[in-house]
């Protein structure tokens, strides 16, 4: 094996880890849907592109014009219990909009929704540890936008997004959509 050829291939391996980690950090990721949260837009096993650079950049504590979340957009976020694991859910409300909880046994609440946070849902109410569980999310949690169902090949598409019912809003504050 001659020193070039040696030279080469080492070359080639750094370039695709170091591509492969610049990919995977700040483009794009597949992730496997684990649950049945956001059932029947995304079922158990479902294989989903994350579109990361659809990810909000703060400076300053200002938000960057890079991405604008919009009601009604799946994102993945890390959890606020478990930062290790990610949670998939819908954006229904941004800062100064007033939301209905989802009806508990006894009682419904409202709640407004605080500057730099949002509430998230998923689409099937009653698996779902979401906002109505953890309270608001710090937009800052997210980390890319579920942008198309890869697998199952008859899922094959891209993501739409819908907007939450507005009987759900008491009032809707800052316009992010």
């Amino acid at each position: 094996m001659s020193y070039q050829y040696l030279k080469n291939n080492v070359l080639l391996g750094v370039f695709g880890v170091t591509s492969f980690c610049f990919i995977t950090t700040h483009v794009a990721v597949v992730l496997c849907i684990n649950g049945n949260s956001m059932e029947p837009t995304l079922l158990d096993g479902d294989r989903v592109l994350v579109a990361k650079w659809d990810r909000p950049v703060r400076f300053d504590g200002r938000q960057s014009s890079r991405y604008n979340p919009t009601r009604g957009d799946i994102v993945v976020l890390r959890s606020p219990q478990k930062p290790k694991e990610r949670l998939v859910k819908r954006i229904l409300g941004f800062e100064g909009d007033v939301i209905r909880t989802r009806p508990s046994v006894d009682k419904t609440e409202t709640v407004r929704i605080n500057p730099g946070q949002m509430w998230i849902e998923g689409d099937n109410s009653r698996g779902s540890m979401d906002s109505n569980t953890y309270g608001q999310m710090p937009i800052n949690l997210i980390e890319g936008r579920a942008a198309f169902i890869l697998y199952p090949w008859g899922r094959f598409g891209r993501l739409q997004n819908r907007p939450p019912p507005n009987t759900r809003f008491v009032r809707k504050g800052r316009n992010y959509d």
